[in-house]
């Protein structure tokens, strides 16, 4: 009695797993801010695993998270993982941030000149808080003498104005301090030209 023999071919398709290709990590004194950019496998992706400092993860639907709560001024390390909806990962990525504190910056300063006074522009980056005060100080023409003035009152889009009455100075100094008291870069106008 004799059998016949069958040959069978089994065709495997291999399987891709998701990839997270990077992190925009961006902090301030107490918060991190991440954005992950990932690459679908042969499944799109339904979650996003992170994990601060070693500890467990926590995992959501979407590609951005905000670390809160934390120190400032400490390293921290960040691990992420993407999952398909068939529950497949990606290799982990792995960045880190620094917690530091975001001072106010001044951008720019224009004085112009008039008849009877003078108008300053002063663009301020408010950074980690809001702006208590904008300050300049303007230095006299005929004696070198300092005077000083204030502005509380944003008036639009990061833009503080000061009406300063006419005086012959030459030059001035302009500063932002916001409400913890940090101060930011001072800028310098000493080409003041009176009309």
């Amino acid at each position: 009695m004799s059998s016949n023999i069958y040959s069978i071919t089994i065709t495997t398709s291999s399987y891709t797993n998701p990839r997270v290709n990077s992190a925009s990590v961006s902090a301030t004194s107490q918060y991190i801010y991440l954005e992950v950019s990932a690459t679908d496998g042969t499944n799109p992706i339904d979650e996003y695993c992170y994990s601060i400092n070693g500890g467990s993860y926590s995992c959501r639907s979407y590609d951005f998270f905000e670390f809160s709560g934390l120190s400032e001024n400490v390293t921290y390390n960040i691990r992420i993982y993407a999952v398909d909806t068939e529950g497949y990962k990606s290799d982990v990525y792995t960045t880190s941030a620094t917690t530091r504190y975001i001072a106010p910056v001044i951008t720019s300063l224009y004085v112009s000149t008039y008849t009877n006074l003078a108008y300053a522009s002063i663009y301020v980056d408010s950074g980690e808080a809001s702006i208590e005060k904008v300050t300049c100080e303007i230095t006299m023409s005929y004696d070198d003498s300092v005077r000083t003035y204030t502005e509380h009152e944003e008036e639009t889009d990061g833009y503080y104005h000061m009406y300063i009455p006419r005086n012959s100075f030459y030059k001035a100094e302009c500063w932002a301090t916001d409400v913890n008291g940090v101060e930011s870069n001072r800028v310098i106008d000493d080409d003041i030209n009176w009309n």
